[in-house]
């Protein structure tokens, strides 16, 4: 794959979780140590982004 443009800068950070459709994998919980319960109810807040 190709990609066109240029390089732009980091201009912030952002740490969040999303309540994901299914359970997540013992071995996805093992390598991240993010459980089920951590992440239940929780919604990325999209209109907090620049477009």
């Amino acid at each position: 794959m190709r990609w066109a443009g240029s390089i732009g800068d980091v201009t912030g950070v952002y740490g969040g979780l999303q309540h994901p459709l299914n359970p997540i994998p013992p071995e996805i919980t093992r390598l991240t140590g993010i459980p089920d319960q951590m992440v239940a109810k929780q919604v990325i807040d999209m209109a907090g982004f620049d477009p």
